[in-house]
């Protein structure tokens, strides 16, 4: 892997969008921050909030449900990200937002929010920009999950960690440490436990990555990219 990869790999690790600072000058008074446990709905579908939420840390998972009443994964938020988008818009939402794990979260009073947008065209940019980016995320997202190919999902999610949190190693391993257990991972993902493990003991097998409970290190980055065309 060359360095230029590395580079374009890794362009997002160590860059934290910090929007708590914009909290504190722009929306200060008018948000509140939340701990939501594992497995606690935030927002439930059909209903209609008063908040966009802000994940500070933690994941969530979008839920639906099919038509014998099963939940299914439609997409997942991660940290640094918004979602709730339809509160702006005093509409319902389509889908249930639920804490994949532990979360603390900011909710921004969406009325109050719009008033801000309006008064200042700074903020409509970077608004614009936060939502434009949001919907082409979920978009990729929900595409993966409607792949049906197990591998390429999970190797998607496991990619999407390491731009966020991963680290390049001295020796030129690429490692991260997941905020979510084997059980998480599989219902973000629509999978079972079993195939997670095997698609992972498979990588290990070929020396392209190393397990250690929550912690991954790839030892063999053009070896695990590869498998997207396998």
């Amino acid at each position: 892997m060359s360095v230029l990869q590395k580079e374009l790999l890794f362009i997002k690790m160590g860059e934290s969008n910090n929007y708590r600072k914009l909290f504190d000058k722009e929306l200060k008074g008018h948000y509140k921050k939340i701990i939501y446990f594992k497995g606690e709905d935030i927002i439930k579908e059909g209903y209609r909030d008063e908040y966009i939420y802000y994940l500070d840390s933690g994941k969530v998972i979008i839920i639906k449900k099919d038509k014998k009443g099963d939940e299914y994964s439609i997409g997942y938020v991660m940290q640094d990200e918004f979602f709730g988008y339809s509160s702006y818009f005093e509409l319902p939402e389509i889908a249930t937002y639920k804490a994949l794990n532990g979360c603390i979260i900011y909710a921004v009073d969406a009325i109050y929010l719009r008033r801000k947008i309006d008064e200042s065209k700074e903020l409509r940019k970077l608004a614009a920009h936060i939502v434009m980016n949001s919907v082409r995320t979920q978009g990729n997202r929900n595409s993966m999950l409607m792949l049906n190919d197990a591998k390429e999902v999970l190797l998607n999610f496991v990619l999407e960690n390491v731009q966020k949190f991963g680290r390049i190693e001295a020796n030129g391993d690429v490692s991260v440490e997941f905020d979510v257990n084997m059980g998480d991972i599989s219902k973000a993902l629509n999978l079972t436990r079993e195939t997670v493990s095997r698609i992972f003991s498979s990588l290990k097998r070929k020396g392209i990555i190393e397990t250690q409970r929550k912690y991954i290190r790839i030892r063999d980055m053009n070896g695990f990219l590869k498998q997207f065309r396998e």
